[in-house]
């Protein structure tokens, strides 16, 4: 499981250095894909797997869920972890993310995200976590 915050950079050939705590649980092949509100997700290759089968298992008849599946499929790609810890973020996925040097990095559970850190700021002082957990509660949707 991947928890907290870090600031990490990402140098000149397109390598981010991910934090010690987190190379612990991952090891060669991993994912780079889209993700929700501008940043990237970074998954190990049996996570990812697990992630898509939400949109493929659904996916052959409603046609929404092809849309998401396939917004996050063709938004992927796979990369390695070096010896170092390092990924190389696709340029393409960096501009999507708008990284530029600087990278916010957080655990999610069982992916981590990359934001630029404006957009995580921005993001982060947008949330009232008490109103937000009050209507989810109201919708079901957290006990």
């Amino acid at each position: 499981m991947f928890t907290g915050t870090y600031v990490h950079t990402i140098d000149t050939k397109g390598r981010l250095s991910l934090p010690s705590g987190f190379r612990k649980n991952l090891s060669g092949d991993l994912v780079v894909a889209k993700g929700f509100e501008g940043c990237l997700q970074v998954f190990s290759q049996d996570a990812y797997e697990d992630f898509l089968k939400t949109f493929t298992a659904a996916g052959s008849i409603e046609p929404r869920v092809r849309k998401v599946g396939r917004y996050f499929m063709a938004g992927s790609e796979p990369v390695e972890l070096d010896g170092a810890g390092r990924i190389r973020v696709p340029q393409h996925l960096k501009e999507f993310a708008d990284l530029e040097k600087s990278v916010t990095v957080i655990g999610y559970g069982d992916r981590i995200e990359l934001w630029n850190p404006e957009n995580w700021e921005d993001y982060m002082s947008d949330i009232s976590v008490e109103e937000l957990a009050s209507e989810l509660v109201q919708a079901g949707l957290l006990a």
